[in-house]
């Protein structure tokens, strides 16, 4: 990984997965949030929890983020691309490496054919076009929760 993020001894693994298996509450799913930008990642922590989700990690970069979720692992982490210490795609490629339970959507203002491929490519199963509506974030919020329950039963 880029300097500034402390790779772990082991490789990280949670088992954050069954804690999904049959029917849930959005209380159950525990979420992460790294956004460079304070506005973004307290309104949608606002958005979120209204909806009743736990958000257990905030984060304002890629390094706060890893260090926090090698404490506290989460179903899914929304991350931005651009912050200021380490790419984003950077960050989900470590995150699909050392927490492969956790589900990576990306979102991002950034407006590119290929920033989506590398976003997918890096390990995010969803990417969200900044500005996205509230509708959208949460479309892509179940569809990783039912991604991992049905990763819960193979």
């Amino acid at each position: 990984m880029e300097e500034g993020v402390p790779k772990p001894k082991r490789a990280v693994r949670s088992n954050i997965q069954q804690e999904l298996s049959g029917n849930i509450s959005n209380s159950d799913v525990k979420i992460a949030i790294v956004d460079d930008s304070d506005f973004s990642r307290q309104a949608l922590a606002q958005i979120l929890q209204a909806e009743g989700f736990n958000i257990i990690v905030s984060a304002k970069n890629a390094t706060t983020a890893y260090a926090q979720l090698e404490a506290n692992p989460c179903h899914i982490c929304l991350l931005d691309i651009v912050m200021a210490d380490i790419s984003g795609l950077d960050l989900a490629k470590e995150i699909r490496n050392n927490f492969s339970d956790t589900q990576v959507i990306v979102m991002s203002s950034l407006q590119s054919e290929t920033v989506v491929i590398d976003s997918i490519a890096a390990g995010a199963i969803d990417y969200l076009q900044k500005p996205f509506t509230k509708e959208d974030l949460l479309k892509s919020i179940y569809a990783a929760i039912d991604n991992l329950q049905k990763q819960n039963f193979r």
